[in-house]
């Protein structure tokens, strides 16, 4: 799955994250984001944040648009409703297989081979 950024710089100074086509919207508690805040985990979050801060510098700002056009595809596939994100498949952890990539390494006592 794609997952895209449009990013409008501006003279605010503070770099602001949205949603798009595809990302949800957190419309419980419990998830650690506030409800109606785009559904991005905070990890993903510093990361784009980081990355547009070292681009435009100390005092610009930015609005950053995170879109997935496959996204509201992929959650139907998933328990998001459950957890009270609503139209969105974003998962920075995992790489289109069931396990994360950092414990497919052979021989790691944590391998997927020794969950079962």
């Amino acid at each position: 799955m794609l997952i895209f950024a449009r990013v409008t710089l501006n003279d605010s100074g503070e770099i602001s994250l949205q949603g798009g086509e595809g990302i949800g919207t957190v419309t419980r508690k419990g998830i650690g984001l506030p409800t109606g805040s785009p559904a991005i985990n905070r990890t993903p979050r510093h990361t784009i944040e980081t990355a547009v801060r070292e681009a435009i510098g100390p005092t610009r700002g930015a609005q950053v648009e995170i879109f997935a056009p496959e996204g509201a595809l992929r959650a139907q596939k998933t328990y998001n409703a459950r957890l009270g994100i609503l139209r969105r498949h974003l998962d920075y952890r995992h790489h289109g297989d069931r396990y994360p990539r950092c414990r497919k390494r052979a021989g790691s006592a944590r391998s997927p081979s020794s969950w079962r």
